[in-house]
C-alpha cells in the first residue's frame, strides 16, 4: 500500500529546495526520468507562487534527450556549434530533480549518469534524487541503495550528501520483474567544489 504520507513529504522536500535554489540564483531546473512531463503541473499551488513567474523549469522523460539539451544550451552561449567535450563547457548553477531515475536505471547506469551531469554544475548546483533506499540493502533488491552506498555514490560523482530523508514505502523493483513494498528514501546532493 503506498504511503501517502510519505509521497507528500518527498513532493514538499523537492518544492522547498526547488524555491530556494530559484532564490539563490539557480538558472534553470530540469525534471528527468520517469514521471518528468507531470512534474511542472504537479507542484502544489504555493511553490507556483513562490518560483518566480519565469522560471524555467524543464522535463526530460529521457536521459540522452536531457544530455542533449544541456550541451546545446552550453554551445549556444559559448557560440560552438558543437560541444562534445564537457570540460570545455560552461558550468551552471543547475537544480536537477530526479523523482524516480534511480528506480529505473541499474545503479553503475545512474553513476554514469551522474558523472556526465557533473561538468554541467557550478559548485553550488542542486540534485534531488528520490531512490529506492534505507539503511541496509535487502537482499534480491539490485536497484536498492542502502543510505552509506548513496553518500558514497554521490561523492564519487562530485556531489556531497547534503540533506537525507527516509521513510514511508512503495513499490521497489526486485530480481525477476517483481516488485515489493520497501523504504524509499530522498536526498539533495550539492556539487563540490571543482579540484
Amino acid at each position: 500500500m503506498k504511503d501517502n504520507t510519505f509521497q507528500t513529504k518527498r513532493v514538499s522536500f523537492f518544492e522547498r529546495h526547488l524555491i530556494t535554489a530559484a532564490a539563490l540564483g539557480a538558472e534553470m531546473a530540469y525534471v528527468v526520468g520517469p514521471g518528468a512531463q507531470a512534474s511542472p503541473e504537479l507542484l502544489s499551488k504555493d511553490a507556483k507562487e513562490e518560483l518566480p513567474a519565469d522560471f524555467p523549469l524543464l522535463t526530460f522523460r529521457d536521459p540522452e534527450a536531457f544530455f542533449a539539451a544541456l550541451t546545446a544550451e552550453a554551445g549556444r552561449k559559448t557560440g560552438a556549434a558543437d560541444q562534445k567535450a564537457p570540460a570545455l563547457m560552461p558550468a551552471e548553477n543547475l537544480t536537477v530533480l530526479l523523482p524516480a531515475l534511480a528506480f529505473q536505471l541499474p545503479k553503475d547506469e545512474l553513476e554514469r549518469f551522474l558523472l556526465r551531469l557533473a561538468p554541467f554544475c557550478k559548485e553550488g548546483s542542486t540534485l534531488l534524487i528520490h531512490y529506492p533506499g534505507g539503511p541496509t540493502i535487502p537482499e534480491g533488491f539490485p536497484l536498492h541503495y542502502s543510505d552509506f552506498e548513496m553518500e558514497d555514490l554521490l561523492s564519487r560523482c562530485h556531489f556531497r550528501l547534503y540533506e537525507h530523508k527516509t521513510g514511508g514505502k512503495g513499490n521497489a523493483p526486485a530480481l525477476g520483474g517483481k516488485t515489493h513494498d520497501l523504504p524509499h528514501s530522498y536526498c539533495l546532493a550539492v556539487r563540490k567544489p571543482r579540484t
